[in-house]
């Protein structure tokens, strides 16, 4: 993948295909300072909740398991659409 400073954004709105077959879009990848891949969610207010895809996408990363990003935005943060991949990382910024 690209490599880019520790916590910049590699990419926005990127979708990933879950173990569940369905979708998600996070709303940034970054790179941690390990060079592994980091989903961050930006939620605003004290109510906001993640979406199930979300949750699905955080409780996959928490096991280890791989997601599928698809489609031309993430192909621009270096990733490659249709192959496996692992997020090591899951965050939520809450506003």
């Amino acid at each position: 993948h690209v490599s880019v400073k520790s916590g910049e954004p590699q990419g926005e709105q990127i979708t990933f295909e879950l173990p569940s077959g369905n979708r998600t879009r996070s709303d940034l990848v970054t790179e941690t300072p390990a060079a592994n891949l980091k989903v961050r969610e930006s939620k605003n207010g004290p109510s906001a909740r993640l979406s199930p895809g979300q949750k699905e996408m955080k409780e996959t990363t928490e096991k280890g398991g791989e997601v599928i990003p698809r489609g031309k935005k993430a192909e621009k943060a270096g990733l490659t659409p249709g192959k496996p991949t692992r997020i090591e990382e899951f965050e939520e910024d809450r506003y």
